[in-house]
C-alpha cells in the first residue's frame, strides 16, 4: 500500500467501521506498530505543511521594499530628526508645501510598510508637530509619510542615507542655523559625519525613485536670502573638494523618446538633492544639493529651449554652501517628474514629463 493510501485510509477509518456495521467504542488506546507511526507521523507532517504555507506566501508577498519603522528624536530646539528605517536601499520622491500649514512629503513608490508603522505619531516637537504616514494602491502602490510642520520660521531640511543598515535620516532645522552649528562641531581639517555616511551611500539603478507622483501645487511665501553667485578666481584659489564633499561636475540636457527630457547631474558620489515643485510665476523644479561645489566648467545659465524645460539656472549660496539648480518649465502643462540615480556613473538624471492627455500619445508617463 501507498503511502498516500494509508493517510486516506486513516483519515476515513471510523466512517469504514461504521459502513461495516461495527459502531462499537474505539478503545482509549489503539495499538499501533511501526507502520502506523510512521503514517501518523506523515500526516501530521503534511498538516503542518499545509498551515505553513499561508505563512510563506505572506513573507513572499512582503519581501519587497518595506519601511519597517518611523522614529523621531529632537537633537535641540532648532534641530530634530527623523529616521525611516528600511529592508533595503530605498529613497522616496520628496517635497515641501509652504504655507499656513508647511509640510514635507515623502513618496516611498512600489513600498509598503509594516505593523510598526503608525497612522498619526503626535511627536509635538518645536519644528514638527506630527508624523502621519499612510499605504495607497491607487493608481500606484506607494506608502506616503507627511511630515506637519509648526507654522513658525522658515525651514530647511538634510537627508543622509546609512547604507549599512538602511536608514534615511532627515534632519529638520531652521533656515540659516546648519552651517554655523557645523562650524562650532567640526574639527578644521576633518570631513562632517554626515559627508562620510552619504558617500559610501550607493543604491543600485531602479531602487532609488523608480517612479514619482505628479507635481504638487507649491506656494513659497518666503523665499531663502538671496544666492549670490560667487567671484571668479584664479585656478591656484580654487579649494579640491575632499573625497566625501559633494562635487557637481557637470549638468546637461537630452531628449528621451520614452520619458520626455532628461536634465543630467554627474556628481563624484551618491548625494540625491532636496527636489520641490513652485508654481507660482513661472512653474519650476527646484533641487537643493547641500554642501557642494560646482566644477569649473558649469555655467550658471543653461538654456535648452525644450517642449517641457525652457532653461537650467545654476546658483550658488556662499552662507550655506548650497548649490540650487532650477529648471524653469514651459506654463501651462500638468508634470509628471521621475528621479533616478546611475550607481556605477554616479550619474544623477530627472525626467521631466507631461501629464496632459495631448501629449500622451508622444512619451510614456514615467
Amino acid at each position: 500500500m501507498k503511502i498516500k493510501d494509508r493517510i486516506i485510509n486513516l483519515l476515513f477509518l471510523p466512517l469504514s467501521l461504521s459502513r461495516q456495521g461495527n459502531c462499537r467504542p474505539l478503545p482509549a488506546r489503539l495499538p499501533m506498530g511501526h507502520d502506523m507511526r510512521q503514517t501518523i507521523h506523515l500526516l501530521i507532517l503534511a498538516v503542518v505543511v499545509f498551515l505553513a504555507l499561508p505563512v510563506v506566501q505572506s513573507c513572499a508577498e512582503e519581501s519587497g521594499p518595506l519601511l519597517e519603522n518611523i522614529s523621531f528624536d529632537r537633537e535641540s530646539s532648532s534641530r530634530e530628526t527623523i529616521t525611516f528605517k528600511l529592508n533595503g536601499p530605498y529613497l522616496p520622491k520628496i517635497f515641501a508645501i509652504q504655507g499656513e500649514s508647511p509640510k514635507v512629503v515623502f513618496d516611498f513608490y512600489d513600498t509598503r510598510h509594516s505593523t510598526l508603522v503608525k497612522g498619526v505619531m503626535k511627536v509635538r516637537g518645536n519644528l514638527v508637530s506630527a508624523i502621519r504616514a499612510g499605504m495607497h494602491a491607487d493608481p500606484q502602490l506607494k506608502t506616503r509619510v507627511v511630515l506637519d510642520l509648526v507654522p513658525a520660521g522658515d525651514y530647511d531640511f538634510s537627508q543622509d542615507f546609512r547604507e549599512k543598515n538602511n536608514s534615511l535620516i532627515i534632519t529638520i532645522f531652521h533656515a540659516g542655523q546648519k552651517e554655523a552649528k557645523q562650524q562650532r562641531e567640526q574639527p578644521v581639517g576633518k570631513a562632517k559625519k554626515s559627508d562620510l555616511v552619504s558617500a559610501k551611500a550607493t543604491p543600485a539603478l531602479g531602487t532609488v525613485e523608480k517612479k514619482a507622483a505628479s507635481l504638487k501645487q507649491v506656494k513659497e511665501k518666503k523665499i531663502e536670502p538671496p544666492l549670490v553667485t560667487p567671484p571668479v578666481v584664479s585656478g591656484k584659489e580654487l579649494s579640491v573638494p575632499s573625497s566625501s564633499q559633494l562635487l557637481i561636475h557637470a549638468i546637461s540636457f537630452e531628449q528621451s523618446p520614452d520619458k520626455g527630457e532628461k536634465i543630467l547631474f554627474k556628481l563624484n558620489n551618491f548625494h540625491p538633492p532636496v527636489v520641490f515643485g513652485i508654481e507660482e510665476g513661472t512653474p519650476s523644479i527646484v533641487c537643493d544639493f547641500m554642501d557642494a561645489s560646482l566644477g569649473e566648467n558649469v555655467p550658471e545659465v543653461i538654456p535648452i529651449k525644450g517642449k517641457f524645460v525652457k532653461q537650467v539656472r545654476v546658483e550658488k549660496n556662499v552662507n550655506s554652501h548650497k548649490i540650487r539648480v532650477v529648471l524653469e518649465l514651459v506654463p501651462n502643462r500638468h508634470y509628471d517628474l521621475q528621479q533616478v540615480f546611475f550607481k556605477e556613473e554616479n550619474l544623477y538624471v530627472l525626467f521631466v514629463n507631461s501629464s496632459d492627455a495631448a501629449d500622451a500619445g508622444n512619451s510614456e508617463k514615467p
